[in-house]
């Protein structure tokens, strides 16, 4: 499959933009769910938010990898676009 990937600058693009895509609306996601968690915290009990910070936690990590695959989504976009250039597409 990486060798597909790597001659097609249009899958590589369309891989690159949907991946980007897909971590951008998963982050929304998280995060929204991360502020209802924080405003509902002065109702909830000692366990319950402390459930919540290690979510956080959690969140946090998941935020990172999540970084890292957008840094690779990235470096294939561009690289399909450079390759579209060099072709002349």
């Amino acid at each position: 499959m990486s060798n597909y990937i790597d001659r097609n600058a249009d899958k590589m693009i369309q891989y690159g933009k949907g991946a980007v895509t897909v971590l951008d609306e998963t982050g929304l996601i998280i995060r929204k769910i991360q502020g209802i968690l924080e405003a509902s915290k002065p109702n909830l009990d000692t366990p319950s938010i402390e459930r919540i910070e290690e979510l956080k936690s959690c969140c946090n990590q998941y935020f990172q990898e999540m970084d890292s695959y957008r840094s690779i989504a990235s470096t294939v976009l561009r690289k399909g676009q450079r390759l579209k250039d060099i072709r002349g597409e």
